[in-house]
């Protein structure tokens, strides 16, 4: 069993209760984090976008790489360098 655990920082929003993120938003923007320089990987939301399987493979290469079959990764996505 896997525990994935990480204190997101949020940026300062305004005060309104509107702006306010939400469990879902945090998520997402979680997602979108840990999957940043995936080739093929884009997380717009916690539906369509994991659909293919791309991201979670993403996820869980972000954290425990020795788990994903090096063959699979370089056929299906590799992480790109961000500047």
């Amino acid at each position: 069993m896997f525990c994935f655990v990480r204190v997101h920082q949020h940026k300062p929003v305004a005060s309104s209760a509107a702006s306010c993120p939400t469990p879902t938003v945090d998520l997402l923007e979680w997602c979108q984090e840990v999957t940043v320089g995936y080739r093929g990987v884009m997380v717009t939301n916690l539906t369509t976008s994991w659909r293919n399987g791309l991201a979670f493979c993403a996820v869980i290469h972000h954290f425990h790489p020795e788990l994903m079959y090096d063959g699979f990764l370089h056929c299906v996505f590799v992480p790109v360098e961000i500047d």
